[in-house]
């Protein structure tokens, strides 16, 4: 994996080194227009990924290399990052609730007896309508 996110990166860097020599020195027409049109795609969406990843890479130990790094290999350069700690969430916080144990159990129901009517009536879920 760690040979295939290098071979991106350098991918990459070939990539802006076009984009550059096309703004130096632009190719022929069709082609001038479609390399400048993927450059700002793709500048697009690695502003987009700062923006998404900022937590992660200010919690680099460098965080203006980490983002200066995004900004030329994009998801290249984040993937490899470690991960931030989830937050504690309020459903995470709260106690857990043990459910009530069921009326019959495999062990009881067949060797002591014990028939459907023994068991208390469970209660239905009735739904009413709005239209009468």
């Amino acid at each position: 994996m760690k040979f295939a996110l290098s071979l991106a990166k350098v991918l990459t860097l070939l990539f802006w080194a076009l984009i550059i020599t096309n703004l130096v020195q632009p190719l022929r027409q069709p082609f001038n227009h479609l390399l400048l049109a993927a450059g700002a795609v793709i500048l697009l969406l690695h502003l987009f990924e700062l923006w998404l990843y900022r937590q992660r890479l200010a919690a680099a130990t460098k965080p203006a290399w980490a983002r200066l790094q995004t900004l030329l290999f994009g998801v290249f350069y984040v993937y490899p990052l470690p991960a931030l700690p989830a937050p504690l969430s309020a459903a995470a916080s709260l106690p857990e609730v043990n459910p009530a144990p069921s009326a019959v159990t495999e062990g009881n129901s067949a060797a002591s007896g014990s028939s459907a009517s023994d068991q208390p009536p469970q209660q239905e879920l009735k739904l009413e309508s709005g239209n009468a």
